[in-house]
């Protein structure tokens, strides 16, 4: 059942699937707003660009309830200040990105902005047990397997294992450990996703002949590479982190290697095969992937069963809180 209020949802970001399946199933408008200068020193410029267009949409489209992603933390902050003044409902969805250095350096604002919500979203109880705020109201609900098309498979070696690796070279990503991982497993092929142009040098330079920087991918291409390969890789330093890419490889079926923190073994508990981020680790993990392939194959899937099921219940939880409570 719908929401008989005029809903939107507000993201600062190109493309957010987790907005996207939020949206579509509170039957609330999206709107996605982004703008990326060249040089970071003209961020200030940037945000307030985006909160100026924030502030346009909102008093054009004069919706009931506001969602809002966070961070970038200015997004809720703008959306705030136009539903006190209004006297509307803002919910803030709190995405697990870079919690542990946002949310201390930035502690006062968050606690402000979540305070004043009346209503903030994240996406496991690890994270309510470190912000311990009792005067906030939380909803835990994950990020739900999405639906993805099923573009046509890249062609890739069939003589050996292939492991696609989700990466964005960023800081939180030990690439550097799964490229000597490659170099100790040259029976595996190692794809690794992400835009070059960020990765360090000697990264493309050192790497072994079994590594292959695909670059950047459209969609179409990204998408095709997670169904042509037999198993995912997604690492990252941070905790309390939920990876996206592992929701995109269960939602073809592929077994997945995540890092061993407690919230991904809680919600990638079948097909998954756990490392610590260092190459000894993953090289062990990739080991038991190839040896467990067909245990992983069938549990992986059970496990995207589970978690549709699961995520249906849950947003229907949300949609009577926010018709009882909003």
């Amino acid at each position: 059942m719908a929401l008989k209020v005029k809903t939107i949802f507000i993201a600062w970001a190109k493309t957010s699937r987790r907005s996207e399946s939020l949206s579509k199933f509170l039957k609330a408008n999206l709107y996605l707003i982004h703008y990326k200068f060249r040089e970071k020193k003209y961020f200030l410029i940037k945000y307030v660009y985006l909160s100026l267009k924030t502030l346009m949409i909102l008093i054009k489209q004069a919706p009931d309830v506001i969602f809002a992603q966070n961070p970038p933390l200015f997004c809720p902050l703008v959306c705030l200040i136009y539903a006190k003044i209004f006297k509307k409902k803002l919910i803030v969805d709190a995405h697990t990105s870079d919690w542990e250095t946002v949310f201390d350096r930035l502690w006062y604002w968050n606690h402000f902005i979540m305070n004043k919500a009346d209503m903030v979203i994240v996406t496991n109880q690890y994270l309510i047990n470190k912000l311990a705020y009792n005067d906030v109201n939380f909803f835990v609900l994950q990020d739900r397997i999405p639906d993805l098309p099923n573009y046509k498979k890249l062609k890739l070696k069939r003589n050996k294992f292939n492991i696609g690796v989700v990466n964005t070279f960023s800081d939180d990503e030990p690439i550097d450990q799964i490229l000597i991982t490659a170099k100790n497993l040259p029976y595996v092929n190692f794809y690794v996703t992400g835009n070059t142009a960020h990765a360090k040098k000697h990264f493309l330079k050192d790497k072994p002949e079994n590594a292959f920087f695909t670059g950047f991918l459209p969609e179409n291409k990204y998408i095709g590479l997670l169904r042509a390969v037999d198993a995912v890789i997604v690492l990252t330093t941070r905790n309390y982190t939920v990876l996206s890419g592992a929701y995109e490889a269960v939602s073809f079926g592929k077994p997945i290697i995540i890092s061993d923190w407690p919230v991904l073994r809680k919600y990638f508990n079948m097909g998954t095969v756990y490392t610590n981020n260092n190459w000894k680790s993953i090289k062990r993990a990739v080991e038991l992937a190839i040896k467990n392939r067909r245990k992983l194959n069938r549990e992986i899937k059970i496990l995207r069963n589970e978690h549709l099921e699961e995520w249906e219940k849950k947003i229907e939880i949300l949609k009577n809180q926010m018709r009882y409570s909003l």
